[in-house]
């Protein structure tokens, strides 16, 4: 029996339980079917740090292992609540999308080999074309 890709380990523990019970294994009163009930459980977690923390560790009941359990679900539900960025939703009011903003657009254009200089006024649709066949007001020659 391994533990599913989402099941917490504590889930698994339960499952794992269950199974046993519907063996016959004695894992509650007898030391040595607790012994191989917790390695199995050590070696089918899929939590390779919970794997390298149980390990090590001799439990006298059942019990302290889901406690153990129980209390790193608890920390870890507290730390991804804390550690979760919060989106930010207040925006300043005076933030300016476009920090160039020219009062007055002047362009070159250069029409049969004259340079003009041409400002053109906000606001006025131009084309291209009108910019370099005109030579007119507010424009003037080199």
């Amino acid at each position: 029996m391994t533990q599913d890709k989402d099941e917490k380990a504590l889930a698994f523990l339960h499952r794992l339980n269950v199974a046993a019970e519907r063996a016959g294994v004695d894992f509650r009163k007898n030391s040595r079917g607790r012994q191989q009930h917790v390695r199995q459980f050590v070696k089918n977690v899929s939590d390779d740090q919970l794997k390298l923390t149980l390990r090590g560790h001799r439990f006298r009941k059942v019990a302290d292992l889901e406690y153990i359990l129980k209390q790193r679900e608890l920390y870890r539900e507290d730390d991804s609540a804390i550690r979760a960025p919060q989106p930010r939703e207040i925006q300043a009011g005076n933030v300016v999308r476009d920090r160039f903003d020219p009062k007055c657009q002047a362009r070159v254009h250069v029409a049969q080999g004259d340079t003009v200089f041409c400002e053109a006024r906000q606001g006025a649709p131009t084309t291209a074309r009108s910019q370099i066949m005109d030579v007119g007001e507010g424009c003037f020659k080199l």
